[in-house]
């Protein structure tokens, strides 16, 4: 209390003194920090094309195979200039990149035939890359078999790979001629699917003319389970030189007797002039030089006419045979010119479809026959004839509904009956 007289000074409190202060400097720093702050701010710089072309890409390689979209996709990505190739090799190689981008980059690099794609696809399969990556690359080598015959090599090797995906895809790129490898790999394969499809590789390979198999006692036989019927050649002569070998040919049917086909069959390295229709119900075969058809529920035999070294069209009611044109000749270097003749299995005449050549080549023993070794392969233009020596034939279109190989039904036996020829 003041006494009478005096000015009396009334004391703010410290705190108010304080809050003056702050929104003092509030009020000065306020708009520094807003200043510094757009300063800070910048908005995102634009993609530059590039970039955005390669978002692009990579957002069409993420559709994976079993979306409907992946077709689409493939087709897009097909129809773009050369400079998607850099792009997919990018994508291919970097490891941060998801597996289902990289695989698409991988198999769409070799249908475009990108320069480096081989050596990209090489290192993806080595096997310290993923499986969906191995696998990925052994699609891309098959689409690189007519440009180098490395890729070959790449996919053979993959048959050893841990993985059945990988495994599986490089058996669907082997060729009739492969025969072997894949017998091979049925030695030491496990996985039943893998050992089921390599089977199928295997009699298929043998339907179109790849050499048979000799069992314990000798004789070459067709592959099949024990339910069904098998073509059984029996060597009685053998001439290692030139690969010709004359015996007994024959079908053995399960639970039933053999039937014999002819005692004068001959086979060149291991090829047996003997094939199953695609419904397993009749034999086309060679018999000293005649070309005949057997019925195996009746075990009717008919002739068909002079002719050698029979095949089977795929996936058709129909099978080619050659006729020898004079002059004959059988000396190495020599041409020798064959009339190819289409008949069907159902009947009917032979018909004349062209004109097949082949070179004996040099240093060819006595007895040698490329044509008796040719097999039946698949090109872009529709199945050939070729072989070595042989100037490539192409067969004709299959007409109508193609014929799907059908399992072989075991029948009553029936008396060996022979008709004329047709």
């Amino acid at each position: 209390m003041s006494r009478p007289g005096q000015t009396s000074t009334v004391q703010k409190p410290r705190r108010e003194r304080r809050g003056g202060a702050g929104r003092l400097a509030l009020s000065i720093l306020l708009p520094l920090l807003l200043t510094l702050g757009g300063c800070l701010y910048r908005r995102p710089a634009p993609l530059s094309e590039s970039a955005r072309f390669q978002l692009t890409v990579r957002e069409l390689l993420s559709e994976d195979q079993t979306r409907a979209t992946y077709h689409e996709m493939r087709t897009r990505v097909q129809d773009m200039g050369p400079e998607v190739d850099a792009v997919l090799l990018a994508l291919a190689r970097d490891r941060a990149v998801n597996l289902v981008v990289r695989s698409n980059a991988l198999v769409l690099l070799a249908e475009r035939r990108a320069p480096g794609a081989f050596s990209v696809l090489e290192r993806a399969l080595r096997p310290d890359q993923p499986a969906r990556l191995r696998a990925a690359a052994v699609l891309g080598l098959q689409r690189l078999l007519a440009v180098t015959p490395d890729a070959m090599r790449l996919i053979r090797g993959a048959l050893q790979d841990r993985s059945r995906t990988v495994r599986l895809n490089a058996l669907t790129a082997l060729d009739v001629t492969d025969v072997e490898t894949v017998r091979a790999m049925l030695e030491r394969e496990r996985d039943p699917e893998v050992r089921e499809v390599a089977m199928q590789l295997v009699g298929i390979a043998e339907a179109r003319g790849a050499p048979l198999a000799t069992d314990r006692r000798g004789a070459l036989r067709t592959t099949s389970s024990a339910l069904d019927a098998q073509i059984v050649f029996r060597p009685a002569q053998a001439d290692p030189a030139s690969g010709l070998a004359l015996g007994d040919l024959r079908l053995e049917l399960p639970g039933a007797l053999d039937v014999p086909l002819t005692s004068n069959a001959r086979a060149m390295g291991g090829v047996v002039p003997a094939f199953f229709s695609a419904d397993h119900a009749q034999v086309v075969f060679e018999d000293d030089g005649q070309i005949r058809v057997i019925e195996i529920p009746t075990r009717n035999i008919r002739s068909v006419g002079p002719g050698i070294a029979p095949r089977v069209i795929p996936f058709s009611n129909s099978f080619v045979f050659l006729r020898e044109l004079p002059p004959a000749r059988a000396a190495p270097g020599d041409e020798m010119r064959y009339s190819v003749f289409r008949a069907e299995f159902g009947g009917g005449a032979a018909e004349v479809i062209g004109e097949l050549r082949a070179t004996i080549p040099a240093g060819a023993p006595p007895g040698y026959s490329p044509v008796r070794r040719m097999v039946v392969a698949e090109t872009l233009d529709g199945s050939v004839l070729r072989g070595e020596g042989i100037t490539t034939f192409l067969l004709p279109a299959i007409s109508g509904e193609p014929v799907r190989p059908v399992a072989f039904a075991t029948t009553v036996a029936a008396p060996l009956r022979q008709s004329g020829a047709n």
